[in-house]
């Protein structure tokens, strides 16, 4: 258990979707009210040994809580299935 809070687990997740993993700090102040939250943020997951930094203002995911990979497995199968739907014949 990571103890990481719903934003925290949020902003991995959405890092991993719309970022290919990688957060950097303007993309962490987006998801928090300033850039003294999105660091805390971070410092949270380097303290928990989920991201590594890769240059200033920026850090890979190298690990993800298992929380999150269930929300983003369960994301990627609804996806499936909406694909599925979309191919299914329409009947006239």
């Amino acid at each position: 258990m990571t103890g990481l809070s719903e934003k925290q687990s949020n902003l991995l997740l959405m890092a991993v979707k719309k970022n290919n993993g990688v957060i950097t700090l303007s993309f962490a102040e987006r998801m928090y009210s300033g850039k003294s939250s999105a660091k805390s943020a971070i410092q949270t997951f380097e303290l928990h040994d989920l991201v590594e930094r890769t240059a200033p203002g920026t850090w890979k995911i190298v690990k993800l809580p298992e929380d999150v990979k269930k929300q983003l497995r369960n994301m990627q199968n609804e996806k499936s299935k909406e694909e599925e739907y979309d191919k299914e014949p329409v009947e006239n």
